[in-house]
């Protein structure tokens, strides 16, 4: 009999008696994340485990982008709660909680045919080289950029892309309601109500 448990989410999940996956099986045949990986790409292996229809774990599989939302709030609030009280250990594990939270919408996300891990770590890549050109386009300035002018650059970026959004809109029936209030909460962003990136800060 082998015993298999792994703990996501606050849950535990347990399979008792359950044979090793063979060579057609989509994940490797350990039973734990193997130790030779990189830690980000344990991290993968470990989320495709507890996706896994037969070898995973019943609560992860059953989820959904909505049913774990509510997670992916607290797990951010929980980041904030360790910033603000200074606790370095405690802000280490909540961030390897939210973490989590990416690499599970991501899976998800990928089951459904949207997107992949990888596209969403590449998308942020490219968001962040686009708007630090005194970074990382030859000539560039650096830290002798003034803030006031990377934070123009920034927003103007954000302001392309909302741009960019609207105009995609535009032409869908219904494009109102619950879309059209989240483009004017990223504007309202932008405008330093709450600010994605405040003017203090040097991206």
């Amino acid at each position: 009999m082998i015993d298999f448990a792994i703990r996501a989410a606050g849950t535990t999940c347990t399979r008792v008696g359950a044979n090793p996956p063979t060579t057609q099986e989509v994940l490797p045949s350990a039973w734990l994340p193997p130790q030779s990986l990189p830690p980000f790409e344990r991290a993968r292996w470990m989320m495709e485990r507890l996706r896994h229809p037969q070898l995973g774990c019943p609560w992860d599989v059953e989820q959904t982008h909505t049913t774990i939302l509510p997670y992916t709030l607290e797990e951010a609030r929980e980041v904030a709660d360790a910033i603000t009280n200074e606790d370095d250990a405690n802000l280490c594990e909540e961030l390897g909680d939210l973490l989590l939270q990416v690499l599970f919408h991501s899976k998800i996300a990928e089951e459904r045919g949207a997107f992949v891990l990888d596209d969403v770590v590449t998308g942020l890549v490219d968001k962040m080289v686009r708007r630090h050109p005194h970074v990382f386009v030859p000539g560039g300035k650096g830290t002798t950029t003034p803030v006031e002018q990377v934070h123009a650059a920034w927003l103007a970026d954000k302001a392309n892309r909302i741009d960019s959004s609207n105009n995609a809109l535009a032409g869908q029936a219904g494009g109102t309601g619950g879309t059209g209030q989240a483009m004017g909460t990223g504007q309202a962003e932008d405008t330093g109500e709450a600010g994605e990136m405040p003017s203090f800060v040097v991206p």
